[in-house]
């Protein structure tokens, strides 16, 4: 499944609360993309789950709101400041459903992070390999590059992808959010 653009765009608005500290450097795209594989790549994605360990962490709440969809769809999203010693990241998860989709959401954003290493770092990691596609520029006049997550067997997972952002006018560093899609879940009285 292809992310639609207005669910790309509301995964774009969550990049503001993000902690800026110094220029880029190799260590730092390294620890980048070492913290998206540990918050986001682990498990499949749970807003609940995040939660809790960002909250047991001790993780400092930049931003928790709801964001309107339209109707009565919503998505729920929350930032923590996560402390690293190459600099603090903000870690985002997000969860809601819109047009019969269920979506839940995994991000780490550094306005100090250098895109092009943090996407040969991302690169790098065993779930996700080489990018499935580049945009540059892209409709937001940064570059957007998506890989598609390897399941167990190596295979890309056709309801689960990765995307970076960077280089995009006004927001500094990097962005990038695993977004998973799914039917909605169903509620006991359904089964």
């Amino acid at each position: 499944m292809r992310m639609p653009g207005d669910l790309l765009a509301l995964f774009a608005l969550i990049v503001s609360a993000a902690p800026a500290i110094a220029e880029p450097t190799p260590e730092r795209a390294t620890a980048f993309a070492a913290a998206f594989a540990s918050w986001c790549l682990g498990s499949q994605p749970n807003f609940a789950a995040e939660d809790h360990k960002a909250t047991a962490a001790g993780y400092g709440i930049l931003e928790d709101r709801t964001i309107p969809l339209g109707g009565a769809e919503a998505m729920k999203q929350k930032n923590w400041l996560v402390p690293d010693p190459t600099g603090d990241f903000m870690l985002t998860s997000a969860e809601g459903s819109h047009n019969g989709v269920h979506i839940v959401g995994c991000g780490i954003t550094a306005n100090d992070a250098g895109g092009e290493a943090v996407a040969l770092a991302l690169s790098a990691l065993p779930q996700l390999g080489p990018p499935r596609q580049r945009i540059d520029p892209a409709p937001s006049g940064g570059v957007t590059v998506w890989w598609d997550v390897r399941q167990q067997a190596g295979t890309p997972g056709s309801d689960t992808q990765v995307m970076l952002a960077f280089n995009v006018p006004g927001v500094p560093g990097a962005m990038v959010n695993l977004i998973n899609r799914s039917p909605p879940p169903q509620s006991p009285a359904s089964h």
